[in-house]
């Protein structure tokens, strides 16, 4: 289970760039603005998660403030869903990131 959980996290953390990325190219007005935030977005996440959170990282936060950044990520990505319209998608990534989150600290994969 705790590999699985690893799993999961991996392929939510995919998915935080994933949005952001269609988030960033449906509020572009323009096909160049589309193309900036499309790559701007998920860029900005991956250099937050990439200095700060992941593990390898030689400036990686403890907690809280670590737990911080994964939730401002996180969260950036639950809005995102909710401002393309796909809130029920949000509830369920919110759901189960908390999940995820909890079995880390219960399994001590932090």
């Amino acid at each position: 289970m705790r590999a699985t959980n690893e799993a999961l996290r991996f392929l939510l953390e995919m998915s935080a760039l994933v949005v952001l990325g269609l988030w960033g190219w449906q509020v572009g007005t323009t096909t160049i603005s589309q193309v900036a935030f499309a790559i701007a977005a998920p860029a900005g996440a991956a250099l937050l998660w990439g200095t700060w959170v992941a593990p390898k990282s030689q400036r990686r936060l403890q907690d809280p403030a670590r737990l911080a950044v994964e939730l401002v990520v996180f969260g950036s990505e639950t809005a995102a869903l909710v401002a393309m319209d796909q809130v029920g998608l949000a509830a369920i990534l919110a759901l189960v990131v908390a999940v995820s989150l909890t079995l880390m600290f219960v399994w001590s994969q932090r």
